[in-house]
């Protein structure tokens, strides 16, 4: 960095003045004769950093994060969402299956926002699951989440079967099931789309907290 020093007053010559230099006490010896006043202000600039590499801005703000394109900050239309969750019994993993595939397979672009979508299957997995998975699941692809929620459009899960496959297991503590069903989109003018046929198998562990105490711990892709 060149700092410009006057001599001679205001209206006297300046010379380009290369840094670092050396002054006396901070490190060296200026190498030509200036006033008092002249070497006091350039060992104040020296002393501020003005010609240091770790001087930091503390005004740059950085950049915000890419947003989340699952993300939605826009209130629902509708407070009564179409999407209805069978209770579960906490007893049996083969129900707590069930209605967290419907919870998670589903979606009311009317009602529907990150947490109600969460909120909806939160009772039906374990803490890890959440952590892992929250908000990520929504059953729309990314590249048309915006326009299907601009068309109010709802996507509803059915179950045809479930079961245990012949490569997984069943216990006490932990099974693997896979349930088959379709699911349907349907427009705000009622419309709806062929269903389409779907999958899922799904962990399901046994907290054993008071019992039996069923949740979905993770979604089995092979």
């Amino acid at each position: 960095m060149d700092v410009r020093v006057g001599i001679g007053g205001a209206g006297g010559s300046s010379r380009s003045w290369p840094f670092p230099v050396g002054l006396g006490g901070v490190g060296g010896v200026v190498k030509e004769t200036l006033g008092p006043l002249v070497i006091a202000t350039v060992a104040a600039m020296l002393l501020s950093g003005c010609g240091g590499s770790d001087h930091v801005d503390n005004d740059i703000v950085p950049e915000p994060s890419p947003a989340n394109p699952y993300e939605s900050t826009a209130p629902p239309v509708s407070d009564s969402p179409r999407v209805k969750v069978p209770e579960a019994d906490f007893t049996d993993g083969k129900s707590v299956a069930k209605s967290f595939w419907i919870a998670w397979g589903s979606y009311d672009a009317k009602a529907d926002t990150d947490a109600t979508y969460v909120d909806r299957y939160r009772p039906f997995v374990t803490k890890a699951f959440l952590e892992e998975h929250e908000a990520k699941g929504i059953p729309v692809p990314a590249d048309t989440l915006s326009a299907f929620r601009e068309s109010g459009r709802l996507r509803t899960t059915e179950i045809d079967k479930i079961y245990v496959p012949d490569e997984a297991h069943e216990s006490d503590r932990q099974a693997v099931y896979r349930l088959e069903g379709f699911q349907t989109d349907q427009d705000d003018n009622q419309a709806a789309t062929s269903p389409q046929a779907a999958a899922i198998n799904v962990l399901v562990n046994n907290l054993g907290n008071d019992g039996d105490d069923w949740r979905v711990d993770a979604i089995l892709y092979h």
